[in-house]
């Protein structure tokens, strides 16, 4: 076996809850695409659509989502729907942080500049970037500065236990929120399972709420990670798994040792399953500002006025289907996240080519 190599797990399918919306022009003529959230979520398989988003398993979709949401126009007629909490889904690990990656990082247009922990972090050199990156403190001002450009980055991977066993399921994030609920999800149940989180049924709820943001109040939405037994039937099940689990401990032991030396190199973070990184829809290269106007983050121009809401909302009449897949620049994460911490637009994107 080659030293150094570690296995990776597959990604069959992304669990998303915001995608790209649709194209726009910049003063300086060129184009780019702001990320929108939706109010629910979707399984989504790696193939993209011609706009660039990737394609909703609908099957998928369906069999493991409950809880519709609708999401009306203003004349209250429904126009699209999704779910609001995904399961049973399974944990592949007993250690949280091998389910949950996290790590702070910046970006310079498709480029990682920066990852960091909160204690250390490595930056490329600006005088050499070919050369060794270099060693700071984390944080620093690229995240506590009024302007961060470094963020949390989160990827949740778990088990759909009624899908074929082809891969998993990966969540990307930059939202403090989900990253804190999710590992609290896990924690949780962690402390009253004498530390087992492999064989629980867990779900994923999209959450809504309302937030002061820069003075500003904001729907915000998040992901928590949910247990729906109660701790009797918990328990339970805790102690048939420890029955039967003594011939099984060194084969769990070697996943997870596995799994941390995955960490260790790093290779999961930027770079998706078909070498196509998402920074772009994580870490737009153009940002929407609080009063609705479109800045380019790296020369703060701004490059569009503020949003104005269309009167006549139009919606998909036929659907996507996947293009062929073109060469882009390396480097995974996804990172950009849903933007699950920004305001709505006026107008939004429905994912499948449509606005309301």
């Amino acid at each position: 076996m080659i030293k150094g190599i570690s296995a990776q797990l597959p990604e069959r399918w992304k669990l998303k809850i915001g995608g790209k919306g649709a194209e726009r022009k910049s003063s300086s003529g060129g184009s780019y695409r702001l990320p929108v959230k939706w109010p629910f979520m979707r399984i989504c398989r790696n193939e993209r659509d011609e706009e660039g988003n990737f394609i909703v398993d609908e099957d998928i979709t369906k069999d493991v989502g409950s809880e519709m949401f609708d999401w009306k126009d203003k004349a209250e007629k429904v126009r699209a729907s999704g779910p609001r909490l995904i399961g049973p889904i399974a944990l592949i690990y007993n250690d949280p942080d091998l389910n949950l990656f996290t790590a702070y990082r910046r970006y310079d247009g498709r480029s990682w500049a920066c990852k960091g922990n909160g204690v250390d972090a490595t930056q490329i050199n600006q005088q050499d970037p070919e050369g060794e990156p270099e060693k700071i403190e984390c944080p620093c001002k690229h995240l506590t500065g009024k302007k961060p450009t470094c963020k949390p980055t989160g990827i949740f991977s778990f088990l759909l236990p009624d899908a074929p066993l082809q891969g998993v399921v990966k969540f990307r994030t930059t939202s403090y929120n989900s990253i804190r609920s999710i590992m609290g999800g896990m924690e949780l149940v962690r402390s009253l399972s004498r530390g087992r989180l492999v064989g629980i049924p867990f779900h994923l709820r999209l959450n809504e709420t309302q937030a002061q943001v820069q003075g500003k109040v904001q729907t915000i939405y998040y992901v928590s990670l949910e247990c729906h037994d109660t701790m009797k039937e918990m328990w339970s099940k805790v102690l048939d798994y420890t029955k039967n689990e003594a011939a099984h401990l060194v084969e769990i032991e070697h996943a997870e040792a596995s799994a941390r030396k995955q960490i260790a190199m790093d290779v999961d973070i930027i770079e998706d399953v078909d070498g196509d990184p998402d920074v772009q829809e994580y870490y737009p290269e153009y940002e929407e500002a609080g009063d609705g106007s479109v800045v380019d983050k790296k020369t703060g121009e701004l490059v569009d006025a503020k949003l104005e809401e269309k009167k006549t909302p139009t919606f998909p009449i036929k659907p996507k289907t996947a293009k062929a897949p073109e060469p882009e620049p390396e480097p995974e994460p996804e990172p950009e996240p849903e933007p699950e911490e920004e305001e709505a637009p006026a107008t939004i994107d429905i994912g499948d080519g449509g606005l309301i």
